[in-house]
């Protein structure tokens, strides 16, 4: 997990439910689901990007990746 997507999270957290709500272990598993789609996220469009990439390098690359 990458801290400054935590961090991030965890900032608009503070803004939408205010500074003095408590932090339940309930609330900091769904923040750590949500970091984690998050990350899953930035994954899939980086692998998004190599294909097109690839794609304009070599319109034929398709053929190869199975």
């Amino acid at each position: 997990m990458d801290a400054k997507n935590l961090i991030a999270v965890l900032e608009l957290s503070v803004r939408r439910n205010g500074p003095d709500t408590p932090l339940t272990l309930g609330h900091l598993l769904n923040i750590i689901k949500m970091v984690d789609r998050v990350e899953v996220g930035q994954i899939e469009r980086e692998i998004d990007q190599h294909h097109q990439i690839l794609q304009e390098i070599d319109p034929l690359w398709q053929d190869y990746v199975h």
